[in-house]
């Protein structure tokens, strides 16, 4: 979808993309996000479309008010609740963390933590390991317990320490707020893979509009959430066949866009299904490099822009 300033509020430009093979789901129906597919079209043609967009007229456009603008932008971040009795502590890493791109929640102890957790699904929680009430090896029992999605735990001490039972790592403070990220996601084998692929998204640019490629690119994405919602409630009934049908879509979909580490997840999941072998958890890793390809589609236009 194109973005455009407009006084208080954003232009949206509901753009028609090139058909990608996205217009279906494993069963042949069309998915709900369904976008008008057209023909390709030549660089000549992008270029001419692109001089005539700012003389667009104003009641082909969306209108979307700040608020859904702030909701948008959030849902393309990863969740993080900051848990730590300190208020001072909690106001600066809030502060910090915000900066590096996280959506920061903050509990003021063990307790408030457990109250909030499922209905936030954060990706990471970063828990000081010394407080009052409910903490340490206790709190990551229950948390885990709690949050269905399967959140990375992290714990914060001034002490230096070695591994804390329950915790999938230690921070030591002070840190750097990039030390956050780089433990939550530690270098794995699809590292190697590029989220995606510039000679695919080069290739896309040329022949598109600044809208149809955000549009296209907006569609893909929310076509593959709701692939991994049906895989993992296929998972959950033992239906292996539709497991397998929606992965392989999702692997050719992706493919299509460039979105080389998706396609990899994807292809993997085709071919082994929930076997011990796969990495877990599987869905929360898809959710996660699907707000990934976001964010670096973002920077992408940037770049171009």
């Amino acid at each position: 979808m194109g973005v455009a300033a407009g006084g208080n509020s954003t232009l949206c430009h509901r753009a028609a993309v090139p058909s990608t093979g996205l217009d279906t789901d494993a069963s042949g129906a069309a998915p709900s996000c369904a976008v008008t597919p057209t023909a390709p079209i030549t660089a000549t043609e992008a270029k001419a479309m692109k001089a005539k967009e700012p003389a667009m007229a104003t009641e082909n456009f969306i209108t979307l008010d700040s608020a859904d603008c702030r909701t948008l932008y959030s849902a393309c971040m990863e969740r993080l609740l900051l848990i730590d009795d300190d208020e001072t502590t909690r106001e600066v890493l809030t502060l910090l963390l915000t900066a590096e791109g996280w959506v920061v929640t903050e509990a003021a102890s063990g307790e408030e933590a457990l109250a909030m957790a499922p209905s936030i699904a954060p990706e990471v929680i970063l828990s000081d390991l010394q407080m009052p009430g409910i903490s340490g090896e206790e709190l990551a029992s229950h948390l885990r317990s709690a949050c269905p999605n399967k959140p990375m735990l992290l714990a914060m001490t001034a002490t230096p320490k070695g591994n804390v039972p329950g915790y999938d790592g230690i921070l030591t403070k002070p840190f750097a707020p990039s030390e956050v990220r780089r433990i939550s996601k530690p270098p794995t084998t699809l590292e190697q893979d590029q989220t995606i692929d510039p000679t695919t998204f080069q290739r896309i640019r040329r022949a598109m509009t600044m809208p149809q490629l955000r549009a296209l690119y907006d569609f893909a994405l929310t076509d593959a959430e709701q692939r991994v919602h049906r895989m993992e409630a296929a998972a959950t009934a033992d239906d292996p066949t539709t497991l397998h049908n929606e992965a392989h879509a999702m692997k050719g979909s992706c493919g299509m866009i460039g979105a080389t580490r998706l396609r990899t997840l994807a292809s993997t999941l085709e071919d082994v299904g929930l076997a011990s072998s796969m990495p877990p958890p599987v869905f929360p890793e898809f959710l996660r490099e699907i707000n990934h390809i976001r964010r670096m589609l973002d920077e992408l236009l940037l770049r171009e822009f």
